[in-house]
């Protein structure tokens, strides 16, 4: 009995601790943030394995990913860490890289084993679970939602990118032409347009979402995970100088012009995982700046750098802004926990929403 539970803890663990599905091997050096030694204190609490959160876009509630209930599954909780419900309740198979449409009536996440994953959605109460990956689309990474939440981009790994719409769930492939594998689409504020970073030396490209053509944006190459802001034509990528090297600068490329401007080229550190606020104003980022990794944030010009989780104890990441930017979520592994913790955009207040909801055997 003891062994299957170690066996399960340890699953769960590995899907957890990647919080977003990993990318194929020779790709992954890239992507994966580094892990610090873990830290000497003893864990606060020691049967939570929470992570992924993000919010619902009235700011109201939390979804996230945990293995609290034995298996990964999609949970929900107010934003206070109160009236904690089971969304998903999966016994056999773990869910992963949870999005929240921003019209609030659906989740997408991955479901089965890191590479051949399908995308799923559900309703937040449970309803409508929908298997997206079924037919042509095949296995798949990274969906996004557009910005009216009507629509979700899937690249599948096979090549291409499928736009499927969640009122008729019609789906179209726009690169049917282009048999090249795509990872991380995001898309213009207007949804006219997703930005792409492909598998094959992280280019970035721009595709019409009525698959008119793909056009580059850029030929710069190892450029990780491109983000359109939400109110501008400025597209936010991680640069590296060499395949599979240090992610070392967040770079601004202007979708009209091809211009960059480097945000980091006077900091020296490691970046991951960046978000826009929902007003395109600041953006946050993972970093190993001050020699931990920690959750930054700056303006969207790059001034005005603070460190928003320099007193917690922990390996921080994965975070989140809220709809009205004043609060950041974020999940913080620490030893053999991980959970999940809200902070003041100005790095005030921080709290551990996990020591709030209550443990389920």
């Amino acid at each position: 009995m003891m062994q299957q539970k170690k066996t399960v803890v340890t699953r769960l663990l590995l899907f957890i601790l990647a919080g977003l599905i990993l990318p194929p091997p020779q790709t992954m050096a890239q992507e994966m943030s580094p892990t610090p030694p873990p830290p000497t204190l003893e864990p606060e609490i020691a049967c939570l394995l929470d992570s992924n959160p993000v919010w619902s876009p009235d700011g109201q509630r939390i979804a996230f990913v945990s293995g609290r209930s034995g298996n990964a599954d999609i949970w929900i909780m107010d934003a206070d860490g109160t009236n904690l419900r089971n969304v998903t309740n999966t016994s056999d198979v773990e869910e992963y890289n949870l999005l929240w449409s921003p019209d609030g009536n659906w989740f997408a996440f991955l479901s089965g084993p890191f590479g051949i994953a399908n995308i799923w959605v559900i309703h937040p109460d449970g309803t409508g679970l929908m298997n997206l990956s079924e037919g042509d689309v095949g296995p798949a990474a990274s969906p996004a939602w557009s910005p009216d939440g009507k629509y979700l981009a899937i690249p599948p790994l096979q090549g291409g990118v499928w736009v499927v719409n969640m009122q008729t769930f019609e789906r179209i492939n726009i690169t049917t032409a282009n048999d090249e594998a795509y990872k991380w689409p995001s898309w213009s504020p207007n949804g006219q347009q997703i930005a792409l970073t492909t598998y094959d030396n992280d280019r970035v490209l721009i595709a019409n979402v009525d698959g008119s053509g793909i056009t580059t944006l850029n030929d710069t190459k190892f450029n990780i995970r491109a983000h359109w802001s939400p109110v501008n034509q400025f597209i936010l990528v991680i640069h590296a100088a060499t395949l599979g090297g240090s992610m070392e600068d967040l770079w601004l490329i202007d979708s009209d012009t091809s211009e960059i401007v480097n945000l980091t080229e006077d900091y020296d550190g490691d970046y991951f995982w960046p978000a826009w606020s929902l007003d395109g104003s600041m953006i946050i980022f993972e970093s190993n700046l001050d020699g931990q990794k920690d959750i930054w944030r700056m303006d969207a010009d790059g001034g005005n750098l603070l460190n928003l989780t320099s007193e917690i104890v922990g390996s921080v990441g994965l975070a989140a802004w809220s709809p009205d930017g004043q609060k950041v979520a974020f999940r913080v592994r620490h030893e053999s926990t991980y959970t999940i913790w809200v902070v003041d955009a100005d790095g005030t207040n921080p709290i551990n929403l996990s020591a709030v909801i209550p443990c389920t055997e």
